[in-house]
């Protein structure tokens, strides 16, 4: 791929970005421990695939969760499911975002995917 190309792509994917975070504060975005660099790949991508289903695995405190939830609203279709083994795992999702996670507690292995897959569909 050329330099062209790649500063091409770069701002194809750069439209997906929220301008200034519509769905995440400022406060948010500069507190968190997730890279802003990083934030911004996980929006881009959640937002330029839509994906119907998104599985996290290992929530903590919900940051990177936040991003993917809110190109999930942005997209308007689809659904983060995040699994967690802490108690408090995702306390930072904010409140408008929450219909789009479903926090799921235990391991998450092949075996488990396949138990739950009916509630994830």
């Amino acid at each position: 791929m050329s330099l062209n190309q790649a500063r091409k792509r770069a701002l194809w994917l750069r439209r997906w970005v929220p301008e200034g975070g519509r769905r995440v504060s400022q406060s948010f975005a500069r507190s968190n421990a997730l890279h802003p660099s990083t934030a911004k790949a996980l929006y881009s991508l959640a937002r330029a695939l839509r994906p119907e289903m998104i599985i996290e695995p290992g929530t903590n405190w919900g940051y990177a969760t936040t991003y993917l939830a809110a190109a999930v609203a942005d997209s308007g279709s689809g659904r983060v499911w995040s699994f967690h083994l802490w108690a408090q795992a995702g306390q930072c999702i904010p409140n408008s975002l929450r219909p789009f996670v479903q926090l799921m507690s235990g391991e998450l292995t092949q075996k488990e995917c396949y138990r739950r897959r009916g509630e994830m569909v």
